[in-house]
């Protein structure tokens, strides 16, 4: 297994720069933005890197060394890609809104890459938090608990069969690419009934990897989502 570095600094430091001590063949560049590099050597590039061209090429154990620059782009242009969507349905890949009867709650879901890291648990990564609206308030509910790239875990049971309206909250650092809820044979889901959290003039949150979710213990202990709850209005969160 590669060890992975981080390299941290400001515009101009000379981060990229400091490929030009590889020589051609010894490490494959990953240019997320397209960005010339700032030196005459040529390096293997692979332009316009994504998650997925970048997966791709690791798998294939072409080179010893891999250089993503620059790696918060990947986040930056996942977010610019759907600035022109409208509607609450952008923002699903954060959270999801139902009504049902059901006695329990299931979810089977699967994310993009099965990520891990040493500083975040698991559930914060890549799995799911059910909260449930009583009297006004969002109560949590139980958790989903990952256990790799596909996922399957019952969240809550033997509940009454009433009506209730939930929030799940979705995996803060591993996207999900598919998901389904699972309820009760003869029990009913359906679209929320009440507008809760409120989605008219949501307070939109701007900044670093910790208004994403680092390094919350589970999706729905992010303070963004927190104070959603708090507030019972949407809150967008755009953490780079």
């Amino acid at each position: 297994m590669g060890i992975p570095i981080l390299i941290i600094g400001e515009s101009g430091s000379g981060k990229t720069t400091s490929l030009r001590n590889f020589e051609p063949g010894e490490i494959l560049v990953f240019s997320v933005a397209n960005k010339p590099l700032s030196f005459r050597k040529k390096l293997d590039t692979v332009k316009n890197a994504t998650y997925e061209s970048i997966g791709a090429a690791l798998k294939q154990k072409q080179y010893k060394r891999y250089a993503i620059d620059d790696s918060q782009y990947l986040m930056a242009f996942e977010l610019f890609d759907r600035a022109k969507e409208t509607g609450y349905g952008k923002f699903t890949d954060i959270a999801v809104r139902f009504r049902s009867n059901s006695t329990s709650i299931s979810a089977k879901w699967e994310v993009r890459n099965n990520m891990s890291m040493n500083h975040m648990t698991p559930t914060g990564i890549k799995g799911l938090d059910l909260y449930c609206l009583q009297d006004g308030k969002w109560i949590f509910a139980g958790s989903g608990r990952p256990q790799g790239k596909v996922n399957k875990a019952t969240i809550v049971s033997n509940m009454l069969p009433e009506e209730r309206e939930y929030l799940l909250y979705l995996s803060l650092y591993d996207g999900v690419t598919s998901l389904s809820i699972g309820v009760d044979s003869l029990a009913e889901i359906t679209q929320p009934a009440v507008d809760l959290p409120q989605r008219e003039k949501p307070v939109v949150f701007y900044g670093t990897s910790i208004l994403q979710g680092g390094c919350a213990s589970r999706p729905g202990m992010a303070h963004t989502n927190i104070l959603e709850r708090w507030l019972n209005r949407e809150c967008i969160k755009s953490g780079l």
